[in-house]
């Protein structure tokens, strides 16, 4: 085994590496963020807009077709 300083040095360095990285002691295992890992997610957020553009594209394509077929049904039980 290696015992030189520069050895030690780096295990050290893993080691408090490793420790910064994930807290044992009180999320047993969860990730911890780093100093450059930000809370936006760009795909998270592109996939979300998609979503809600579907929906709104989905409403407006169900309202016309359910307006169009009420609006006739109705002619044809009332009358013009």
């Amino acid at each position: 085994m290696d015992d030189s300083p520069e050895h030690r040095d780096r295990i050290g360095r893993l080691r408090n590496f490793r420790q910064w990285r994930y807290d044992d002691s009180s999320h047993r295992g969860m990730r911890i963020r780093g100093p450059l890992e930000s809370d936006h997610d760009p795909a998270e957020s592109q996939g979300c807009l998609f979503f809600l553009l579907s929906c709104a594209v989905l409403a407006l394509v169900l309202n016309s077709c359910t307006g169009n077929a009420l609006v006739a049904w109705l002619k044809t039980a009332y009358g013009p």
